[in-house]
């Protein structure tokens, strides 16, 4: 199992130009984010959870230093958001964060038009392929179809 970044250039390479050079929007994530959902439109989305290290030290080279914790897809942005920020279930991303909310934490999002849930699932595992799993507890897709599928996620995504 892969643990943090992989410094493989294919994998790099294997981002969609959409996710590598689009418009990603951030808001905090902490416990009283509930009043940012109401603007989330419902879109379909491949979204990151990131830790700002400098939460914990000031100081070089930790004060630079941003974690990707956890990656996702929806196709339902608002409701997605909400269920993370809630709470209430054991496993739940909240309650795996919870002792890091208010400290750093940010909900980074693209929105990705009327992509299909496969190809926002192909997108989401490419991003836990190239930034690990850490918190993520399962892959979306299987390593076979990724590799036959990387091709022509990349042609629907350029029309």
């Amino acid at each position: 199992m892969q643990i943090g970044l992989n410094l493989d250039k294919n994998h790099w390479k294997n981002i969609a130009d959409p996710i590598k050079n689009g418009k990603w929007k951030v808001v905090s994530f902490h416990e009283s984010s509930s009043e940012l959902i109401r603007p989330f439109p419902p879109l379909r989305a491949v979204y990151m959870l990131i830790l700002d290290v400098k939460s914990f030290s000031e100081v070089d080279p930790f004060s630079s230093l941003k974690s990707v914790l956890y990656v996702g897809h929806t196709i339902n942005l608002r409701s997605r958001f909400r269920d993370h920020i809630r709470g209430g279930q054991i496993d739940n991303l909240r309650s795996k964060v919870q002792e890091h909310l208010g400290k750093g934490l940010r909900f980074w999002y693209i929105d990705l038009g009327e992509m299909t849930e496969e190809n926002l699932k192909l997108n989401e595992q490419s991003l836990i392929d190239l930034f690990g799993k850490n918190l993520n507890s399962i892959n979306s897709v299987s390593k076979k179809k990724i590799a036959g599928k990387q091709q022509k996620l990349t042609a629907i995504i350029r029309k």
